[in-house]
């Protein structure tokens, strides 16, 4: 009896183990099936997969460029609206005689103050081109002490109005630098000033004289950071003022910008931009005007908040030689 018992225990023993192991076997088939279908959900999507949810956000990191690159849609247009004032403030020539007599020029010290309320709409007329009009209202505060003596006036109208074009000139790829054309006409229609004629243009009342200029720019992006500089020229052509006796003719102007923007998300932008430009002589009366070559230069500050409905940008400008303006700020809503 004990001879069969142990003999049927030893040949069961390998029917125990084989159905232990077919458990086993199936139990891992089971995890690995799971494993598999867990492992296949979380891959990364491939190139044919869509993995995006919902709409991306706009890419606003252009908009502080908005007014000298084409980033309209054809058709589309945009207005500016704001506030702005300027102060400057310098030591100049200045004729206080009915004729361009050197006796009549005297040292004086000029103070300029305005308050502007900038006005600018822009157009897409296709992908690549944008039209603009600039029409700003202004009030214009200036002094002049010479002599022991000191003269004001003041101006308020509609600023020179500027009608022109902005252009993409080339089809750039990823990382290809951009090239962007700009001509303007600028006329004037507020009321001449010979006081302020030699400053900085930016001091004056929208300027005082027909002019027509033409600028390249060149953006670049290395995300997040927006490169952008530029070169430009000015022809303002001669005015008469004081009935007539003196023509005035100021010097080609030769300008330059170079900067940069920080997109720190997709709706707010910082930048800074240093803006120089070289001013020739002026003449009167075909007689050179000594000591009019000016040569401003300012830096700006600003930060550009773009929303769902409007774009807004407070800035400040500093001047960084004797010739700029001193000082402007402002806030610009686009819409």
């Amino acid at each position: 009896m004990m001879t069969l018992l142990r003999s049927f225990s030893l040949s069961d023993q390998p029917i125990r183990c084989s159905f232990l192991a077919c458990l086993l076997a199936a139990a891992g088939a089971l995890y690995n099936e799971a494993r598999g279908q867990d492992a296949g959900a979380s891959t990364p999507a491939t190139d044919d997969q869509d993995t995006s949810y919902g709409e991306a956000p706009e890419d606003n990191s252009l908009v502080f460029l908005r007014r000298v690159s084409p980033l309209l849609k054809p058709g589309d247009y945009q207005a500016d609206v704001g506030l702005t004032y300027t102060l400057y403030h310098a030591d100049l020539p200045f004729l206080v005689d009915q004729t361009p007599d050197p006796d009549s020029v005297f040292d004086a010290r000029i103070v300029a103050r305005s308050m502007t309320v900038p006005f600018a709409v822009r157009y897409g007329l296709s992908k690549d081109l944008q039209l603009f009009i600039n029409a700003p209202l202004s009030w214009n505060n200036s002094e002049v002490s010479y002599a022991g003596t000191d003269t004001s006036e003041n101006i308020m109208g509609v600023g020179g109005v500027t009608l022109g074009a902005t252009c993409l000139l080339n089809n750039p790829s990823v990382n290809e630098t951009s090239i962007i054309g700009n001509v303007g006409l600028t006329i004037p229609t507020g009321k001449a000033s010979l006081i302020t004629n030699p400053l900085d243009p930016g001091a004056q009342l929208g300027g005082s004289h027909f002019a027509f200029a033409g600028d390249l720019t060149f953006i670049d992006t290395i995300d997040p950071v927006i490169l952008f500089y530029g070169v430009g020229v000015v022809r303002r052509l001669s005015r008469e003022f004081h009935d007539r006796t003196f023509n005035v003719q100021p010097g080609i102007e030769f300008r330059y910008r170079f900067g940069m923007g920080f997109a720190v998300n997709d709706r707010l932008t910082l930048s800074s931009a240093l803006f120089g430009s070289h001013l020739r002589d002026s003449t009167i009366n075909d007689q050179r005007f000594v000591g009019s070559m000016r040569e401003p230069v300012n830096l700006r500050i600003a930060a550009t908040i773009a929303t769902d409905d409007h774009i807004q940008e407070p800035f400040v400008e500093f001047g960084l030689t004797d010739d700029a303006t001193n000082v402007s700020m402002g806030w610009v809503w686009t819409f």
